[in-house]
């Protein structure tokens, strides 16, 4: 059950109490571009929507085509925290301040997507921080873990050792971090197939001479979605406001072209 699970987390990592809120990270991103951290969270095993946060990574070194989960978890944890990671930006010229998220009660337990060198990335771009206060605090109260997807380990700061909890991979705490993951992975997956909907909306009326952006909204707001529309009839497109004829005749010969290169 949850309440197993909070508690045998709890004793496995001598934690003076149970923990009720569990925030949980994981970097995606699209061929190596659009990278985002997204930030979900459970309390008392349940999740809690109005917390879920999207990050976009804000590094230059982070945004050439390659993926770094590395220093993306550094970043987003320092941006969720408050901090500023000093230590080489300002050497390699970076602007040393990323802009700032929503901020949000400090959980109980952090969890990150990856082993001990994600975790690693994460404790040294806390303690490099430009605010040492800010950071005492935040790693006396919050306590950070790793998740391995590979061997399905989990890992605390300092340690190259997993944890092990009694009935390994099929324990109340694992089964519960486990829930943590899938929460936070499903996030991400739904804000990249809402990037690639929008990205794909905007191509194909960019494609489309003369509709502006206040005309996109109401066809779409007609047809119900960019499928529908390639499938309407002209008369109909045209009876739209701000839409005239030259102008729907352009959408469907769009269409008509696109159909015919498929």
């Amino acid at each position: 059950t949850i309440i197993d699970g909070l508690a045998e987390l709890s004793a496995t990592l001598k934690m003076e109490k149970t923990p009720r809120s569990i925030e949980r990270y994981d970097i995606s991103h699209i061929q190596g571009y659009g990278t985002i951290a997204s930030s979900s969270m459970l309390l008392d095993g349940f999740p809690v929507p109005r917390y879920y946060r999207w990050i976009r990574i804000e590094s230059a070194n982070v945004r050439t085509g390659h993926s770094d989960d590395f220093a993306s978890l550094a970043e987003a944890i320092i941006r969720r925290f408050g901090l500023n990671e000093r230590q080489g930006r300002e050497e390699k010229g970076e602007n040393c301040s990323y802009s700032s998220i929503p901020s949000s009660p400090l959980p109980d337990v952090v969890l990150i997507d990856g082993g001990r060198g994600q975790l690693a990335a994460v404790m040294a771009a806390i303690r490099n921080s430009t605010d040492p206060g800010r950071c005492e605090e935040i790693l006396k109260r919050v306590t950070f873990l790793s998740l391995a997807k590979q061997r399905e380990e989990v890992y605390v700061p300092d340690n190259p050792r997993p944890l092990h909890f009694e009935g390994g991979i099929f324990s109340a705490a694992m089964l519960l971090l486990r829930k943590c993951r899938d929460e936070a992975h499903a996030f991400a997956v739904y804000h990249h197939r809402s990037l690639r909907s929008s990205e794909y909306l905007r191509s194909v009326f960019d494609a489309i001479p003369g509709i502006e952006r206040k005309t996109r909204k109401k066809l779409i707001e007609k047809f119900g979605s960019i499928e529908a529309l390639g499938t309407a009839e002209e008369g109909d497109i045209a009876a739209v406001e701000g839409v005239d004829e030259l102008q729907a005749s352009a959408i469907i010969e769009h269409f008509q072209k696109r159909n015919l290169s498929e």
